[in-house]
């Protein structure tokens, strides 16, 4: 069994396998997502989150946002920076499960979001 979900999330969570799609949601108010020098915080959060990116190979990085549907419902594009911390503000989005996919062209990483208002 592999030790992440089809979203990169780890399948052990507080000793316990959970054997879903999707493990491991993050419920924690505070909770941090980091992957890979990428943190989206806060998490649950209002729609609006911090993106913070660490891009060592100094590359264009895109954001997309699907709902649990799996429809597309936000996109941003972001130049090529070393470092940086974007607010993104999707608070136009009703509350539930959301799926970020963050890419530089070769690397995807995805991540859940929950937005609670």
């Amino acid at each position: 069994m592999p030790i992440t979900d089809i979203a990169g999330n780890p399948r052990v969570s507080n000793g316990r396998i959970d054997i879903g799609a999707y493990e491991n949601l993050g419920t924690s108010i505070n909770k941090t997502i980091i992957n890979n020098s990428i943190a989206i915080y806060p998490n649950p959060n209002n729609g609006n989150f911090i993106l913070d990116i660490e891009n060592a190979d100094n590359k264009a990085i895109s954001l997309h946002i699907y709902d649990i549907s799996g429809r597309n419902v936000f996109n941003e594009n972001f130049e090529n920076k070393a470092v940086f911390k974007k607010n993104i503000n999707v608070s136009s989005l009703e509350s539930g499960i959301y799926l970020v996919k963050i890419s530089d062209g070769n690397i995807v990483n995805h991540k859940n979001i929950v937005i609670s208002k």
